[in-house]
């Protein structure tokens, strides 16, 4: 039996059940890719391993990399600034830093607005958190922490 979790649009807080995938790994993304294509595991997983080297490599060099159906990936400059600790109250300079960056896609944002619609909503991105986390992270919210 498939587990299932519950789901929410920030739009008008509908759930619906859904299948829960926290995240997809090398491994799942490798079976997936062996399953829908016939192949082996161990034929597939070089080529993933390569696919993901050659990815990180042109990123590493500032080269955007446009993923058709999900979007482009590059590389954005975060200017340094001083912040505080939470904690501590203690200031502290953040260096300037590089950061990657999705640029979605229409179609990428189009099943978005779609499984937003399904639950539902407006149609904006939605943002799926589960009931509980949220009810934690309100409880954190108001107990300072």
């Amino acid at each position: 039996m498939t587990q299932t979790t519950r789901v929410t649009c920030h739009h008008n807080q509908s759930t619906i059940r859904r299948p829960t995938a926290e995240h997809m790994t090398t491994k799942d993304l490798i079976a997936q890719v062996a399953q829908e294509t016939g192949l082996s595991k161990e034929k597939v997983r070089p080529v993933v391993v390569v696919v993901f080297s050659i990815l990180r490599e042109s990123l590493a060099q500032g080269i955007p990399v446009i993923l058709p159906g999900i979007g482009t990936v590059h590389h954005a400059y975060r200017k340094g600034r001083t912040a505080k600790t939470l904690k501590d109250k203690e200031a502290f300079v953040q260096a300037d830093t590089y950061y990657l960056k999705l640029k979605n896609s229409k179609s990428l944002k189009d099943a978005l607005r779609s499984l937003c619609k399904e639950l539902g909503g407006k149609g904006g991105v939605p943002a799926l958190t589960k009931p509980s986390e949220r009810r934690l992270d309100a409880k954190d919210a108001q107990s300072g922490g």
